[in-house]
């Protein structure tokens, strides 16, 4: 990998995709991703701000804006960016959690693209991060995440939990969600349809479904 690394800044250029490269990122990129990013990226990264940081979370408004202004310099030829859960657990885990090691991440990736320019990729994935320390901070992160569930008491909030987790382990993300969504719309609406019956009915219709279950 030594000969694809040299220093060097690199100018970023202006890109406009045609018509069939925006089919193909759309249908191939975008729409698989869409689930992903919309989960891990914002909603699942906004509920464990709340979970780590209760007196400053961070809202789903937030994130899903902060994606935004992350992807919108692909115009100029970057790689989309998005937050993510596992980062925000694995750093919470390994220390990182204040703004200054942000600030200071920040500007050390900055170094790095001044410095080497796109060549930072070959350095990256073949020189000073080996693939080992990637996959204890998966690990990690990983952890960090499920140990969120401990939490959960509720029949119905573990049962939507495991079956999301089984289905997304089972296939992937986008079928895990949809099994998960579909199941939590299926109990808000049986849910909602007691309380119409029972408001309706007045105390006797709540007393007869009391006895029932």
């Amino acid at each position: 990998y030594q000969r694809r690394v040299h220093g060097g800044t690199e100018l970023p250029a202006p890109f406009v995709p045609s018509a069939e490269e925006w089919m193909t990122g759309l249908l191939q990129g975008a729409l698989p991703q869409l689930p992903l990013t919309t989960l891990n990226s914002v909603i699942a990264l906004s509920k464990l701000s709340e979970d780590l940081f209760p007196d400053r979370p961070c809202g789903v408004r937030p994130v899903a804006l902060s994606v935004a202004c992350l992807s919108f310099p692909c115009w100029l030829g970057s790689m989309p960016s998005c937050h993510g859960a596992g980062g925000l657990a694995s750093q919470y885990r390994f220390g990182a959690r204040g703004s200054t090691s942000m600030v200071f991440l920040g500007c050390l990736k900055m170094l790095v693209a001044l410095l080497f320019g796109t060549s930072a990729l070959a350095l990256i994935q073949h020189g000073v991060f080996p693939s080992s320390v990637l996959g204890i901070m998966l690990v990690v992160s990983g952890i960090e995440l499920a140990s969120v569930a401990r939490d959960i008491s509720e029949p119905q909030p573990a049962a939507l939990t495991i079956l999301t987790a089984g289905c997304t382990l089972a296939v992937n993300t986008g079928f895990g969600f949809l099994c998960g969504a579909f199941a939590a719309a299926l109990i808000a609406g049986i849910d909602r349809l007691h309380r119409v019956r029972v408001d309706r009915g007045g105390p006797t219709a709540a007393a007869c479904d009391h006895q029932s279950v």
